[in-house]
């Protein structure tokens, strides 16, 4: 009976592991992303590895923009804007990084363009893989 049980919770954890982790082989390539902290009060953001890009979302009405900003480990930096207001849906931006290396980005509010920084949220890393 023990074995039975011990062999179910096996074949439970593995196929979990698969769903979670693909089982696809390296020349099937699936996009990796990376997040900011959820619901973080100046918005969302996550880059996709997969074309380099940044998608970010204002999810507050208070009449500040959300900005990611972020830099990369061989020096690049820059900013992503979302001034199109709260909950209309994602921008995105899109780049072109140097393969293998990392981004860190943190996303805040701004009232403006140029406004003071407001709710940073906590620094996010990211690989820049091409895929």
């Amino acid at each position: 009976m023990k074995r039975r049980i011990i062999a179910s919770i096996t074949t439970a954890v593995v196929a979990a592991a698969a769903a979670v982790f693909g089982t696809g082989s390296a020349a099937h390539a699936a996009t990796t992303v990376f997040c900011s902290q959820p619901a973080n009060p100046s918005g969302d953001a996550c880059f996709y590895s997969d074309g380099d890009k940044f998608a970010i979302q204002d999810i507050r009405p208070d009449g500040l923009r959300a900005v990611v900003i972020w830099n990369t480990d061989y020096g690049r930096s820059g900013e992503c804007h979302d001034a199109n207001g709260a909950q209309n849906g994602w921008t995105w931006c899109d780049y072109d990084f140097k393969e293998g290396h990392t981004l860190r980005f943190v996303v805040v509010a701004r009232d403006g363009a140029n406004g003071a920084n407001q709710w940073p949220s906590p620094v996010a890393t990211a690989w820049i893989s091409g895929r």
